[in-house]
């Protein structure tokens, strides 16, 4: 782990897990050692998609200069 080798990060990770013990705060942005063998494979992939992912209530919004078509919008 290169936290191992950074001072200052490892200073970081242990001083947000004392201030927010149970507080999501507490964990680590890169996950843990733990994290590859729960991860999802392929073959999980469509049912975990269809039962957290929905369109019904999904906004996607951007800024910028763009048109409605580069948006993917087909009317404006």
């Amino acid at each position: 782990m290169l936290r191992l080798e950074d001072d200052q990060d490892l200073a970081k990770y242990h001083f947000n897990k004392e201030i927010f013990v149970k507080h999501p705060y507490s964990r680590d942005v890169v996950g843990t050692a733990k994290f590859p063998s729960r991860c999802i494979r392929c073959f999980e992939l469509p049912a975990v998609y269809s039962k957290y992912f929905s369109q019904h209530g999904m906004l996607i919004g951007a800024s910028g200069d763009l048109t409605p078509q580069q948006f993917g919008r087909n009317s404006a």
